[in-house]
């Protein structure tokens, strides 16, 4: 719905502002048009229009415009795309069209592949991380051609700002109710002229963000519980650095953030009556909570990044490298209420334990390298293009954790694990594109492959509060050739049609967090996927109104689901077979100079055979979790030069998710029921004093100030949820220089 990237000009008329960018005061006679949206979705630069995959992109001043604070809002404005925070682990789950990875745990991949510059991201637990963005986008569908292991669902590209060469400084500085603060801070430094050795640019960024939470503790005096729930403190520091010496180019980026808060709470919505705490249980929203186990959360970790590129011909040749380390520490209270008993210990190495009715503590580190080389070019008077790479990734990672959970019984269950996992992925990919001369070069044909080794081991040290002597192990490797074929055909210079066929793949997962120890050394098998997608991409109304649409049909085999067995053990399997078919569509129009608007809207149906869990058919309650059927959203922006003062916006959006489960079986008690959220912006931009440039805004979100739910866990005797945030107001404001 906002895929806008830079502004472009052309000779019949000058493209002024579409949508996001303002229009200057002396640019006002001149007609509006929608602006080329530019991508790198397959490792080229190319034109959205022309790209023959389902996209959307945002880039940073579209970021800015619809709200997004952090990586769990761009689902508000993205089709089949539902981003959830994992209550206490500063982590996201994210689905695209219906598929997700839902479990934290270091030793699961996610099934939606996120990239910073290239750099794929392991772990969805420390990547909910503020950044120097340039661009977001996200693809859907399987990528597994040219993004490699675990995109099964797609990906999500961030491409972050590099220096400008030029000397500048920029100021953003927002304002929020609950205690809410961000500033970012950017210099660029002119380019150096190292004579001989090239030229070499800089760029720095600072950000601080404090939030309060909007929701508080009862147990205010009662060190060391927390007193505010869903507090941020986050610094990040970022240094990027480019050379370039002739055809040949140097990026290098360095950045670190630390972030301390607390959880945002988890409430009791459902609990057995034999707890007796039915007065700690409520369906609507709660913003004060009587707690007896919430403590501190923390992420820390640093990256680095190293792209080479050398410009040979008609041929670019990249080394991309990159190495990240994270480490998380937290401890929420998953119950959400005061109860405190004392019974027996089932497993364990104590005979009774006293606490709630689930105690959680817990730190995770994890590391991982990178070496990707890639072969990028154009031949036969750039009628074949092709893409070529290796690519090499490797991670360790280790988790702790101290967990018991109470059932009405009186019993305790000591649920304690510590264990480690080191994963190998190897893989060659190619992919070529041909434009024959015929039918006035309206056709395009694409094929693509990829060949992928997997190997991973686990070793567990703890079980269920015991420790292991000798520890279990386990290890195993698949591999894998995911093919891709795409046909294009251009009905016209500004409509475009494609017809995609692509395989995706995900490898097998180990069972650390069971407490049998037969499931630790089985892991799950593969899963695999193909997708059939018919995709048209049309700008029309002299580049006024744009229409991107896809229909796909998706069939799984072997589909891996992360499910709570009797409400506490924790299961990767493979659950049988899965078909997909869905729709999306996304809209832009200018109205006039002024006024424009757009929508999107994304249906989605499954149906799941033999959903088969510990040999037993429970496809009757079973489901998708993170996948509503229905998402949609709408906005309207009107824009208007205010004399010589500068420039006026006011734009309200809306965005709409369907009923959402959480859990992949017994999932009703926990669903969200559907939600819109209404949110407004004004703001004044373009206000020049001397040789800055400002702008300011007033901002509301969920101005109707909707009750929803944005994620939820079956216990099995209790249910919790976690509510979206309630109506909130702030500024924002910028200063360039």
């Amino acid at each position: 719905m906002h895929s806008l990237i830079p502004i472009k000009q052309n000779k019949r008329s000058l493209v002024a502002v579409a949508l996001l960018f303002p229009l200057s005061p002396t640019s006002s006679a001149i007609a509006a048009q929608l602006e080329e949206v530019v991508v790198t979705a397959q490792k080229r630069e190319s034109n959205l229009q022309e790209t023959p995959i389902a996209i959307s992109a945002f880039n940073a001043s579209a970021l800015k415009e619809i709200g997004v604070t952090n990586f769990t809002d761009i689902s508000d404005s993205t089709p089949n795309l539902t981003v959830s925070p994992i209550p206490g682990q500063n982590g996201t789950i994210v689905s695209i069209r219906g598929i997700a990875g839902a479990d934290p745990s270091s030793a699961i991949d996610p099934k939606v592949g996120t990239y910073v510059d290239g750099v794929y991201i392991a772990r969805n637990t420390g990547n909910i991380f503020d950044l120097d963005i340039e661009r977001i986008e996200v693809l859907r569908g399987p990528q597994g051609t040219l993004w490699g292991k675990n995109t099964t669902g797609g990906s999500i590209n961030i491409t972050t700002a590099k220096p400008s060469g030029e000397l500048g400084f920029s100021q953003d500085l927002t304002v929020g109710e609950y205690g809410y603060m961000n500033s970012r801070t950017r210099l660029d430094s002119p380019s150096l002229d190292l004579g001989s050795l090239g030229s070499l640019a800089g760029r720095l960024t600072l950000m601080r963000k404090e939030y309060d939470g909007w929701q508080k503790s009862a147990n205010r005096n009662q060190y060391p519980l927390p007193k505010r729930l869903g507090e941020i403190e986050s610094d990040y520091a970022r240094i990027a650095v480019q050379w370039s010496l002739g055809d040949f180019s140097a990026d290098y980026s360095y950045e670190k953030m630390d972030r301390d808060g607390t959880a945002h709470q988890s409430q009791l919505i459902g609990a057995d009556p034999a707890f007796g705490v039915d007065e700690y249980v409520f369906r609507d929203r709660q913003d004060r909570f009587d707690l007896n186990s919430a403590g501190r959360d923390g992420t820390d970790g640093d990256g680095q990044n190293l792209t080479l590129s050398w410009e040979i011909g008609n041929i670019t040749v990249k080394s991309i490298t990159g190495s990240r380390h994270t480490g998380v520490q937290y401890q929420p209270d998953h119950d959400g209420n005061p109860l405190v008993s004392t019974g027996f210990l089932v497993y364990g190495l104590a005979s009774s334990y006293t606490g709630g009715m689930y105690d959680f503590k817990g730190e995770r580190n994890h590391k991982q390298f990178s070496e990707e080389i890639q072969v990028i070019g154009s031949a036969m008077d750039s009628r074949l293009d092709f893409t070529a790479g290796l690519y090499y990734f490797t991670e360790e990672s280790d988790e702790d954790t101290d967990s018991a959970i109470f059932r009405s019984s009186g019993i305790f269950i000591d649920l304690s694990k510590a264990y480690d996992i080191e994963n190998t992925s190897r893989a060659a990919y190619g992919q070529l594109s041909y434009t024959p001369g015929f039918d006035d070069s309206r056709w395009t044909f694409t094929a693509g492959a990829r060949y992928s080794e997997d190997e991973k081991e686990a070793t567990k040290t703890i079980h269920n509060g015991v420790p292991i002597d000798p520890a279990l192990y386990g290890k195993k490797d698949w591999d894998n050739i995911s093919l891709a074929a795409t046909v294009e055909y251009s009905l016209s210079d500004d409509i475009n049609t494609y017809m995609r066929i692509a395989q995706g793949y995900n490898a097998g997962v180990f069972n650390t967090r069971s407490s049998q120890e037969e499931t630790f050394s089985n892991p799950a098998d593969e899963e695999t996927l193909i997708t059939y997608e018919l995709g048209l991409k049309a700008e029309l109304a002299d580049r006024r109104l744009r229409i991107n649409a896809a229909t796909f049909a998706s069939k799984y085999d072997d589909l891996q689901q992360q499910v709570f067995i009797n409400g506490s053990e924790s299961l990767a399997t493979n659950v049988g077979e899965a078909e997909f078919l869905g729709i999306e569509l996304e809209t832009t129009y200018i109205v006039t100079d002024a006024i424009s608007l757009g929508f999107n809207l994304a249906h989605l149906d499954y149906d799941m055979s033999g959903y088969i869990v510990d040999g037993v058919d429970v496809s009757g309650r079973s489901t998708l979790g993170f996948s509503p059927k229905k998402t949609g959203g709408a906005f309207v922006r009107y824009e208007r030069p205010v004399g010589e003062l500068g420039l006026l916006g006011i734009k309200f959006d809306v965005a709409y998710k369907g009923d959402t489960a959480f859990t992949a079986i017994d999932y009703k008690d926990v669903m969200a029921s559907s939600y819109s959220i209404l949110n407004g912006r004004i703001s004044l931009s373009e206000i020049h004093i001397g040789p800055s440039e400002m702008s300011v805004a007033l901002w509301g979100k969920n101005l109707a100030d909707k009750e929803y739910r944005v994620f939820g866990v079956n216990f099995g005797e209790f249910q919790t949820g976690v509510f979206g945030a309630p109506r909130s107001f702030g500024v924002d404001f910028t200063l360039n220089l």
